[in-house]
């Protein structure tokens, strides 16, 4: 049994007060029941804060930093104190029941990151794991497909257990410009638990 009961946002921000912002703000509000609204700011000019606070209130916590995305992916990580959390990027509308049908996956213990894309298909819903890169890994599958497919992870919409702190080495990711979730999905799948 999961404590899904509220979960903590967090969001890397750098003027993202676009016309979309105030959308993404709304479905993360109506669809997630958030403890605290977490912002990782590079530093906005352009209102970004004032938009967020007017949507999440005295829940918003604020980090301010000019660390790499990796770095401020750990910060934010650092700061959160529910069982879970959320990974949404500040030009990610999520869509409606996204947090219901992740809910019913997190349910199951092995199950540390549950990332945001589910698809419909004509076989119903599509939940994909992804394969540990050292046991599954195949050239004429990268050299036909591409790296991506296999074995891409994306932060832009994720949840993970707040434990997946411990699996990082905080000195790698911190550094990291690019690839830090492609890193986190890793390091949860190299220590035996699954990333949907």
């Amino acid at each position: 049994m999961t404590s899904a009961d509220s979960i903590d946002v967090v969001m890397l921000t750098k003027n993202s007060n676009k016309p979309y912002f105030r959308r993404v703000l709304r479905a993360i509000k109506r669809e997630i029941p958030v403890h605290h609204f977490i912002v990782v700011d590079g530093y906005s000019t352009d209102g970004t804060m004032e938009i967020v606070k007017e949507f999440f209130g005295k829940r918003t916590k604020v980090i301010r930093t000019d660390a790499p995305l990796g770095g401020a992916r750990y910060l934010g990580m650092r700061a959160v104190d529910t069982e879970w959390f959320a990974f949404i990027d500040s030009d990610v509308e999520i869509l409606p029941a996204w947090f219901e049908t992740a809910k019913r996956i997190m349910q199951h213990p092995r199950i540390w990151g549950v990332e945001g894309s589910f698809w419909t298909g004509r076989r119903g819903n599509y939940v994909k794991p992804l394969l540990h890169p050292k046991k599954h890994f195949s050239w004429r599958l990268v050299l036909t497909r591409g790296i991506v497919e296999p074995y891409w992870a994306s932060t832009s919409s994720v949840i993970l257990r707040r434990d997946v702190i411990d699996l990082v080495d905080p000195r790698f990711l911190y550094h990291l410009e690019s690839g830090e979730d492609a890193y986190i999905a890793w390091k949860i799948i190299e220590h035996g638990y699954i990333y949907i």
